[in-house]
């Protein structure tokens, strides 16, 4: 769902660029607005709109258009020229004995083949021509009774020109771009379509009731092993003689086994013996020219006729003519009409082999006339040669083989056919002898109303792609063709030109190419008329029907489909050589797929009009005077599912906005809200959620923290309900339930339970996964083609933009500060240390495993901790603090080893405030390293400083750190809260009694410091340089199946883990409650970024949807369609750690760059660079490993740049700032790449309006609140 629309880039970024907490736009509205005004006429209209099918739709931009491009294409036409030069020639003199059109000047030479009855109607009733052929230089010409000339082929002198003009014009670099470009657009056109194919229903008849024609597939090993072997079995009586041995005695079957030494009922592949041996059981059941004559592999080859005709599966057999000798022709002619060796599944083509270097003797001039002298008598005279004139009937055309991969001369040079003892001639040589004949023997035939020839060799097999070249200008189609892919011109003339490329992939894997390696799916997908063949049998299929096996593997090795399989057996119907009724028959077998072939030649018809346009100065008005190429997707349906599904999307974007909305303050006076003083306002703790209240009766007496439920008059106290249940004994008091007057609402723990299965049970869904994927999908092949068509536009802008990628503002939103300093800065900061505070008390006590057993040591300094642990040598490798390869996968290891010089107490001193001096070190450290004012001006970073909730002192540790530091002073960077999930470790340790304890411990003190900022001097000042809520730990210790906790957190005291999604619940609550009191006082709030999606339960990421304004890696997001759809949908900002997270879990290929391509707002940061780096550069590294790894733009990474500027916790000013010049322009992304993402966004948008509420006629404004409120949009 992607296509254009119009708003600037100032008004994109705003909309973007504004946290999601500050918003309060409700899509929800709209949709009612909405609903409430749609008109009767709308609802028809929209009806009947969307009965039509889903269309991909380009307008193409006349800035597209280049020197280069224009010269490509004038290429291009000049080469289809030579071609056209080939295939219709002009008849000469011969002119008058054909039957052509007054104003036809050229033929067709390889025209639409008659029918059998036809040719032997003409035969028996044909007068004679009163002509003859003569054989000058190797080519048969056409001369009448005065031995004048009526038709001569080209010359090769002419041949050769023309062939060096093509071979150059194909390789030059601006046409070779031009087609790679051309070749690419066409291949994702098409992924497109099979995408948007997915949703119909596939109707017409299967695959395997199409006609099918296995074009390439040789004679003599056209039987499948098992059938041979039943074959050979069930003639092992034959008594005829069949072998004359070498003491030149004649042996039967029985004997000659025996020689051998041969069971022939236990027969295996290697006893039939090669073709070129004689002394074969080959030569006795696979030859025509053996001592029976051929009859046992005539009776063969006829069984296996008889199987295909009650099939739908047609053959070309390949028969070969040697050249060896004169009397080829006859001998096959009389095998195989003597044995009727016909079918009407059955045409054969004859392979000429390319052999002259065995018949050197003569010339090659004779060579030549041996493949062709035969059938030009038959032709002129068929009464004189009756076997061969009705075998010509039974052919459809000629192949040529032979070894391609020889090294071979293409230096062009004029070649003398009349010579002996000649090398043997280069390819193209050979493709313009035989092209030559079958042009005058095909003029000669039609003159007599005979049918015609193909020619259709083997061609690009191996070798150099210049055969590629002979065969484009020479022949009708070709075999094997797998050079094609060296040539983006040849596969782009190919593919204009629809020349059919037979191919037999599974003959091809064992010797040349193996099969994932084989281009056939690129031809296909390309449109390339491409088929399927078996080449050969015997050697290399395993079943009894060994085309439906080709057609098997490929389906498996490309995932085709049914339509897939069909349109392949429709393009070996338009190759093959059945006459023309016989082709119209088969045809009909298609008539319930015409949505393909349809597809296929608008595309070819969008290329023709493309070249045209380029060539003649766009008169037929391809291109528009607009500044970008635009792609539109316009998404349709008929479905009711897919009604249903979009009516699901925007109900879970509006439920996802109920928790992140800013909630209005409740029964607040607004005099309060306005005073400079906060004592008037107290927070309680009630469900493991804080609230705010003006009175103090709302807090319990007894814990001094909860909220009160409950007043005794007689104890005069108020109870928590924990705090009553637990102190409160008698009975008969006097008790007053307090009414709940808490300021800022909160969603209940219930609601998030059924919001959350209800999304789940939503995004599992099948038919929603299958959407999600369609439009997943669309979105990657959408990008790809706007590069493509707009790479060019897009990096002329690049230079004119007045921020380069290094001086764009890159931000690290994802950094954990303890983790975030280069090995080499903490050991120099570790080495020094031992010098200045060598004698320093470091710890009061320490206890220390040593050989003997454990032992205390008191006052410990800082040199006799070194010593106590034996640490001597102090460089990197002992330092260890780089990823190990053992904790791949295995994030509790990793967490468990995060040590310096292999202990935890030296980290503890260093990298936590854990320590006698409250973390003064790390202090140190951080200051050092970021906050020392001399960071490049273009980097920022949210740096991560942990908090597990163990104990209420924590936050003012911290605080005060870093105040001492000089950090809370620096304007450098912001800081992120990262809330350790350790529950089970602290509980475990006797630490925390429940989970509320751990609730109370991180935001007590931070409601506190709100409410009472003089008393709470540091941890106020902390809160002025937090820009965000992060949740770190181990996703893959703990999996719900499901089932959420219900225990409430004062009662939640179990010793296991509570999972992500009831952590991430309870710090949003706190969060949101937290954000809406300091908005009230003015003060900053904060966004919540947790890592999410890391490892374990995907649902996670169902979870962040509801709460989180972004989240971190989002790598189990992969295979999630529909909820990587929604996070799409709302922009959803997702940084993820490529480098790390291969370090950390070993990924291959990371989901990143899907992501990007499909229009998430995702960027890239580093979060461990202390152990995953190897600079001290690590964002910039994490941005060139992407460049390498995913083949990023420039413009892709400017972009990326921008999206961590967005997804971050800066304030919208600073965003401006970074992001937007005076004049409202973007600083460092080009305009056409922004106006891409915007428009496939407003797309989207657009059609969920329409399948909501029938319309998307609603104003500008109301359309801004959609975009702005819902989707996150820019």
């Amino acid at each position: 769902m992607s296509g254009e629309g119009s708003p600037g880039i100032k008004e994109n970024f705003l909309a973007t660029s504004v946290p999601l907490k500050e918003k309060n736009f409700r899509f929800s509205k709209i949709l009612c607005f909405a609903r409430n005004t749609i008109t009767t006429s709308d609802s028809k209209e929209l009806r009947k709109s969307l009965q039509e099918d889903a269309e991909v739709q380009i307008s193409r931009s006349v800035h597209w258009v280049n020197k280069e491009r224009t010269r490509a294409a004038e290429n291009i036409l000049k080469i289809q020229s030579y071609r056209n030069k080939y295939m219709f020639v002009d008849p000469q003199h011969f002119k008058s004995h054909l039957q052509l059109q007054e104003d036809e000047e050229k033929v067709d030479i390889f025209p639409m083949h008659i029918d059998k009855e036809m040719t032997s109607l003409v035969m028996s009733s044909s007068k004679e021509l009163m002509v003859s052929v003569q054989l000058k230089n190797g080519v048969y010409v056409i001369v009448d009774n005065t031995n004048t000339i009526l038709y001569s082929p080209i010359s090769i002198e002419n041949y050769l020109k023309d062939f060096d003009v093509v071979l150059k014009l194909v390789d030059d670099p601006p046409t070779k771009t031009f087609t790679m470009e051309r070749l690419q657009e066409l291949e994702h056109r098409f992924n497109l379509h099979l995408y948007l194919d997915l949703r119909k229903v596939q109707v017409g008849n299967n695959f395997f009731e199409c006609p099918k024609v296995d074009t390439h597939i040789h004679a003599n090993w056209a039987a499948p092993e098992n059938n041979l072997f039943k074959f050979i079995k069930e003639n092992k009586d034959y008594q005829d003689d069949v072998f004359v041995n070498s003491d030149k005695k004649r042996e039967n079957l029985n004997q000659f086994c025996q020689r051998h030494k041969i069971d022939l009922n236990r027969l295996s592949i290697h006893q039939i013996g090669e073709f070129e041996n004689d002394d074969s059981l080959c030569s006795i059941f696979l030859k025509t020219t053996n001592l029976d004559e051929g009859k046992l592999f005539a009776k063969l080859l006829k069984e296996e006729l008889s199987k295909i005709e009650e099939t739908q599966t047609y053959t070309e057999m390949r028969l070969i003519i040697m050249g060896n000798t004169k009397d080829e022709w006859e001998k096959l002619s009389h095998w195989v009409i003597s044995n009727k060796v016909v079918s009407s599944h059955n045409k054969f083509l004859i392979e000429f082999h390319r052999f002259y270097e065995n018949v050197k003797e003569i010339t090659f001039s004779e060579y030549i006339s041996r493949f062709f002298k035969p059938i030009f008598e038959a032709t002129l005279h068929p009464e004189q040669h009756k076997e061969l004139s009705l075998f010509l009937q039974e052919i459809s055309g000629f192949d040529s083989d032979g070894d391609e991969g020889v090294v071979e001369s293409i230096t062009l040079s004029s070649f003398d056919p009349n010579l002996e003892n000649q090398s043997d001639p280069s390819y193209y040589v050979y493709m313009y002898y035989f092209y030559s004949n079958i042009t005058s023997l095909n003029l000669l035939r039609m003159a007599k109303g005979l049918n015609t020839f193909d020619f259709r060799p083997h061609c690009g097999k191996t070798g150099h792609y210049s055969h590629l070249v002979a065969g484009y200008l020479t022949s009708k189609g070709v075999s094997q063709a797998v050079k094609l892919e060296d040539n983006t011109t040849l596969q782009y003339l190919f593919y204009l030109d629809q020349i059919g490329i037979s191919q037999a992939p599974m003959a091809t894997h064992a010797k040349i190419t193996p099969y994932s390696s084989n281009p056939f799916n690129t031809f296909f997908a390309v449109g390339l008329n491409v088929s399927l063949s078996t080449d050969k049998p015997l050697r290399v299929h395993k079943t009894v029907e060994p085309l439906l096996e080709e057609y098997s593997m490929a389906k498996n090795m490309y995932k085709y489909k049914d339509h897939d399989l069909v349109e392949i057996c429709r393009n070996s119907v338009r190759q093959c050589g059945f006459s023309f009724k016989t082709k119209s028959r088969m045809m009909k077998g298609f008539v319930n797929h015409l949505s393909r072939p349809a597809f296929r030649r608008q595309l070819l018809s969008d290329e023709e009009q493309l070249l045209k346009a380029l060539t003649e100065n766009n008169a037929n008005g391809v291109f528009e005077d607009i500044p970008r190429t635009r792609v539109f997707l316009n998404f349709k349906t008929k479905s009711g599912k897919d009604v249903d599904i979009m009516k699901n999307i925007t109900y879970f974007i509006s439920l996802r906005e109920k928790y992140l909305e800013e909630n209005e303050t409740q029964f607040v006076p607004t005099k309060i809200v306005d005073l400079p003083t906060t004592t008037k306002l107290f927070y309680s703790i009630s469900n493991g959620v804080y609230n705010v209240f003006d009175t103090p009766d709302m807090v319990c007496d007894v814990c001094k923290v909860s909220t009160a439920f409950i007043e005794c008059f007689d104890c005069r106290k108020k109870f928590c309900k924990k705090c009553f249940k637990k102190f409160h004994e008698n009975k008969y008091h006097s008790i007053h339930l307090e009414k709940n007057r808490a300021y800022f609402p909160i969603i209940d723990y219930t609601e998030y339970t059924s919001d959350y299965n209800s999304l789940t049970s939503f995004v599992a869904n099948g038919d929603s996964r299958s959407f999600g994927y369609i439009q997943l999908k669309c979105r990657e092949e959408m990008f790809t083609l706007h590069k493509l068509l707009n790479n060019s536009i897009e990096a002329t802008e690049m230079k004119n933009l007045k921020e380069d990628f290094d001086a764009s503002m890159k931000i690290d939103t994802v950094l954990t500060g303890p983790r975030s300093f280069h090995p080499r800065k903490l050991l120099k900061f570790i080495q020094d240390k031992l010098v200045s505070d060598a004698e320093k008390i470091v710890y009061k006590e320490l206890e220390v495993e040593m050989e003997d057993g454990f032992r205390v040591f008191k006052k410990v300094t800082l040199k006799n901790m070194f010593n106590i642990y034996n640490i001597n040598r102090l460089n990197l490798e002992t330092l260890d603090v780089s990823f190990d390869p053992s904790v791949i996968q295995r994030y509790d290891l990793w967490d468990s080893r995060e040590r310096i010089f292999n202990r935890r107490e030296l980290r503890n001193l260093f990298l936590t405030t854990n320590n006698l001096d409250g973390g003064k070190y790390l202090g140190e450290l951080l200051k050092e390293t970021w906050f020392n004012g001399n960071q490049t001006r273009s980097i920022k970073m949210e740096i991560g400083l942990g908090l597990n909730g163990g104990n209420k002192t924590d936050v003012e540790r911290l605080a005060k750190m870093l105040y001492r530091a000089g950090i809370l002073q620096s304007k450098d960077h912001l800081l992120s809260i990262q809330v350790v999930r350790e529950y089970a470790k602290l509980k475990h340790q006797n630490i925390i009694s429940c989970f509320e304890k751990i609730i109370c411990n991180i935001f007590g003190p931070l409601f506190e410091a709100t409410l009472n900022p003089e008393n709470n001097f540091e941890v106020s000042e902390l809160l002025k340089r937090v820009g965000s809520f992060d949740t770190k730990g181990d996703e893959s210790v703990y999996s719900v199946d499901g089932n959420l906790e219900q225990e409430l957190p004062s009662e939640y005291n179990s010793y296991s883990e509570p999972s992500f999604q009831y952590w991430i619940y309870f710090l949003r609550m706190n969060i949101s409650v937290l954000n809406n009191l300091r908005k009230s006082l003015g003060l900053n709030t904060f966004a919540f970024r947790p890592h999410c999606g890391e490892a374990g339960d995907p649902m996670h990421n169902a979870a962040a949807f509801l709460t989180a304004d972004s989240i971190s890696h989002g790598r189990t997001l992969d295979d999630q369609n529909m909820l990587q759809y929604l996070f799409i949908l709302a922009q959803i900002g997702i940084t993820c750690c490529p480098i790390y997270d291969k370090f950390l879990y070993d990924i291959i290929k990371h989901p990143f760059n899907k992501y990007f391509m499909r229009g998430m707002l995702v960027t890239l940061a580093t979060d461990s660079p202390m152990h995953s780096h190897t600079t001290d550069q690590p964002l910039i590294e994490e941005y060139a490993n992407a460049v390498k790894t995913f083949g990023l733009t420039a413009t892709d990474v400017n972009e990326i740049a921008q999206n961590s500027v967005v997804i971050s916790s800066y304030t919208l000013r600073d965003k401006l700032t970074w992001l937007i010049g005076k004049n409202g322009e973007s600083l460092s992304v080009p305009k056409t790449r922004l106006k891409y993402r915007e428009k496939v966004l407003k797309k989207d948008v657009d059609t969920l309006l329409s399948y909501n509420i029938g319309t998307i006629k609603i104003t500008e404004e109301e359309r801004k609140e959609v975009m702005k409120g819902s989707f996150n949009y820019y």
